[in-house]
């Protein structure tokens, strides 16, 4: 069962030892679910910031979102500043989540300038260290970014490397090809198996593609009944 306090009780032990993966877990823990830390040494940030002295990614992530878009006004973009160090050290030393963090703040220009070629050569650098979203986010180029040229068939590989990785609109969306043939050979065995796991994971897009199957009874028994369900999950 979930238990924060004896959670937490492990993670100290862990800090107080020196392990830079517990102190980012305290500080994760009580950012994410705003859960007091009894008896600490250190706030979450400073948790973070002494995990992230021991170069630990997962901190310096963390401490960057925490900063990114924080405060008003000049302490905004200074906290900007601090968060698009925190993204560029943690790329630059290998971590995958750091670069697509990096790179949404390019693609977005917050931060930094915005530049869809910069947002593209981190989406990257995150994708060949298997950032899931990073994977999907480059497959979906058209949308996100685009500026950028991406062959279909890149874009397709892009796509199946995310769905092997578990995105679930990656999934869904691999599963639709499959099942239509559509860029790839088709297999609607395997294209239904990637829809409906996505699905019983509550992905909005997987849920509205399970609705049209059944809706159409093409690869699925017809069911207006079944369709009408799938439909109003997609949209809930």
């Amino acid at each position: 069962d979930v238990d924060f306090k004896v959670a937490t009780q492990y993670l100290h032990r862990g800090a107080y030892l020196g392990c830079p993966e517990c102190m980012a877990g305290l500080g994760v823990i009580s950012l994410t679910y705003d859960y007091p830390l009894n008896e600490s040494l250190f706030s979450p940030v400073e948790w973070l910031e002494q995990s992230w002295d021991q170069y630990c990614f997962m901190a310096g992530v963390w401490l960057g979102r925490r900063y990114l878009n924080s405060g008003r006004g000049d302490k905004r973009k200074e906290n900007n500043r601090k968060a698009i160090g925190y993204f560029q050290a943690g790329a630059d030393l290998g971590c995958g989540d750091a670069a697509k963090e990096l790179a949404e703040c390019y693609a977005l220009g917050v931060g930094v300038s915005r530049s869809e070629q910069a947002a593209y050569h981190w989406y990257k650098v995150a994708a060949d260290r298997n950032n899931d979203d990073a994977l999907y986010i480059l497959a979906r180029s058209d949308y996100y970014l685009p500026s950028i040229d991406v062959p279909d068939q890149q874009g397709t590989e892009w796509l199946e490397q995310a769905a092997k990785l578990g995105n679930l609109s990656a999934m869904g969306e691999f599963g639709y090809q499959l099942i239509h043939a559509n860029g790839v050979a088709r297999d609607v065995e395997r294209g239904l198996e990637l829809v409906r796991r996505s699905a019983r994971s509550g992905d909005a897009t997987s849920l509205h593609i399970l609705g049209n199957l059944y809706y159409d009874g093409e690869h699925l028994p017809k069911s207006y009944e079944g369709s009408t369900d799938y439909y109003r999950r997609s949209a809930e």
